[in-house]
């Protein structure tokens, strides 16, 4: 079982600037990051999910081809959402 995530809280906190970004441009885009950000967390918990799930299946049936390419396929989903939430490319 894995730890306790922030992540609702973070959410609730981006939430909560952004309702509140009526102050200015700055204000208004650093909200705007922060839900960006947020959305790109969730997108790597939910690859991160999936490639767990793929993988599972194909340790249960290591000779299936296919449970071997959808690990694998997931496997680069979730590297790519790894490499949003580092700021790298999309």
């Amino acid at each position: 079982m894995s730890a306790p995530s922030k992540i609702a809280a973070i959410r609730h906190a981006v939430s909560a600037l952004h309702g509140a970004a009526d102050d200015g441009a700055d204000t208004r885009r650093y909200a705007e990051a922060l839900q960006e950000a947020a959305q790109d967390i969730d997108a790597l918990v939910q690859a991160d999910e999936d490639y767990d799930q793929a993988r599972d299946r194909w340790l249960h049936s290591p000779s299936d081809h296919e449970s071997f390419e959808a690990a694998r396929e997931a496997w680069g989903r979730r590297a790519i959402a790894l490499a949003r939430v580092k700021g790298g490319a999309e």
